[in-house]
C-alpha cells in the first residue's frame, strides 16, 4: 500500500537511455547493451570484438558506468559517489587491465581474481587487448570464467578475436563492432578537431576506424604528410636506388611508432591500389601503381603487410622487416619492368 497511510511508492527502476549518449554508429551492438542493461540481464562477461579504433573500448567504458553507478534515474548519472570515483579514475569496484609491456601478464590476472573473490558484491573489470594475454594469463583467466561471482561483469575488448582460446570466446557473449561509415568517421573526426580542409582525406585514410588515427596524437595536416611520405618510398621510382630503400627502411623503423604507421599507410595505400585495379575506386595514380607490377604481386603484398604488423609485438627487428618489404617491391617491379 502507498500514499498518505501507506509506505512510500516504489522508487522508479533506474533507467539506462543515455548510457551510451555520444557514441557514433553501432546502433544493433548499443542496441544490444541497452536492452541487457534495461532488463537487468547483463552476462556476466562480454567479449567486444572488432577493428582498434571503432569505439569497442568507449563503449565497454559507458557500459562499466552505467553498471557501477548507484544513482536514481538515468544511469550513469554523474552525481552519486560511484560515478564521482569513476570520473577520477580511482573506484574500489572497477580494475582496468592493460598489457604490461608487450602482454597481459598472469600476475594481472591473479590479482583480478583476487579483487573479483575478496572484494565488493558488485564491480566491473575492463580488459584489452584481450588478444595480448600470454598463454598462462589467459588460462587463469578462464577459470573465472568458468566459475564467476555473481554481480561481477567482465568485459573484453578484442581486435584480433580469432586468437584468443575458443573456450574464453564460448564463455563470453559476443558483441562485434564493425568499421564505421564514411559519415559517421568523418563526425567523429572533425569533433576531436580535424580541420575541415583535411577532413576528407583523413576520413579516408581512417577507413572506418578513426580512433587508430586520432590516437597517433597528430594533426590533420601531419597525419596527410606523413601518410604521402610513405607512399612515397613505395613508388616505382623509389625503388630504383638500394641506398634510398635502406635510408627509408632506417627511418620508418627507428621506432616502434613509425613502424606502425608505415606499415598502416602502406596498408591503406595497396587496399586503395587493389580497389582502383579493379574499377571500385576512381584513383588512376593508386590503379597505376598495381600496374606497374605483376598482377599477382599487390594482393601477396597487401598479405605480407598484414603479416608484419601481426608481428610487431613480438620484439622483431622493425628496420629490417621494412628493408624487407621494400627489396620484395623492388624485385617484383624489377620482375615486371
Amino acid at each position: 500500500m502507498s500514499g498518505l497511510f501507506g509506505d512510500e511508492p516504489a522508487a522508479a527502476p533506474p533507467a539506462f537511455d543515455h548510457a551510451f549518449e555520444g557514441i557514433v554508429g553501432h546502433p544493433g551492438p548499443l542496441r544490444i547493451l541497452s536492452t541487457a542493461l534495461a532488463a537487468g540481464r547483463v552476462p556476466h562477461a562480454y567479449l567486444f570484438a572488432g577493428p582498434p579504433g571503432v569505439g569497442k573500448t568507449t563503449a565497454a567504458d559507458r557500459l562499466a558506468r552505467a553498471l557501477l553507478c548507484s544513482g536514481p534515474g538515468q544511469r550513469p548519472c554523474g552525481a552519486c559517489a560511484d560515478c564521482g570515483r569513476a570520473a577520477h579514475g580511482n573506484a574500489y569496484n572497477r580494475l582496468d587491465i592493460a598489457p604490461d609491456g608487450a602482454q597481459i601478464k598472469i600476475t594481472q590476472i591473479r590479482a583480478m581474481t583476487e579483487l573479483i573473490a575478496t572484494g565488493p558484491e558488485r564491480g566491473v573489470v575492463v580488459l584489452g587487448p584481450a588478444e595480448t594475454m600470454h598463454e598462462h594469463a589467459a588460462n587463469a583467466l578462464l577459470k573465472t570464467l568458468e566459475e564467476p561471482r555473481k554481480g561481477w561483469t567482465l568485459i573484453l575488448v578484442a581486435d584480433a578475436v580469432e586468437a584468443l582460446l575458443p573456450t574464453i570466446r564460448s564463455r563470453c557473449q559476443l558483441v562485434r563492432f564493425g568499421r564505421l561509415g564514411d559519415a559517421e568517421c568523418t563526425h567523429v573526426l572533425a569533433r576531436n578537431g580535424i580541420a575541415a580542409a583535411h577532413l576528407e582525406t583523413v576520413s579516408r585514410l581512417a577507413q572506418g576506424a578513426p580512433g587508430a588515427l586520432l590516437a597517433m596524437g597528430l594533426s590533420g595536416v601531419e597525419l596527410v604528410d606523413d601518410y604521402r611520405a610513405a607512399v612515397g618510398v613505395l613508388q616505382p621510382e623509389a625503388l630504383q636506388s638500394v641506398e634510398g630503400l635502406l635510408a627509408a627502411a632506417e627511418a620508418w623503423g627507428s621506432d616502434l611508432d613509425g613502424t606502425r604507421r608505415f606499415l598502416l599507410w602502406a596498408q591503406v595505400w595497396t587496399s586503395g591500389a587493389l580497389a582502383a585495379a579493379h574499377g571500385a575506386a576512381p584513383d588512376p595514380a593508386a590503379a597505376a601503381w598495381a600496374a606497374a607490377f605483376p598482377a599477382s604481386f599487390p594482393p601477396r603484398f597487401a598479405q605480407r603487410l598484414e603479416e608484419v604488423a601481426a608481428l610487431l609485438d613480438r620484439n622483431i627487428n622493425r628496420q629490417t622487416a621494412i628493408e624487407e618489404l621494400l627489396i620484395m617491391l623492388r624485385q617484383a617491379r624489377r620482375r615486371s619492368a
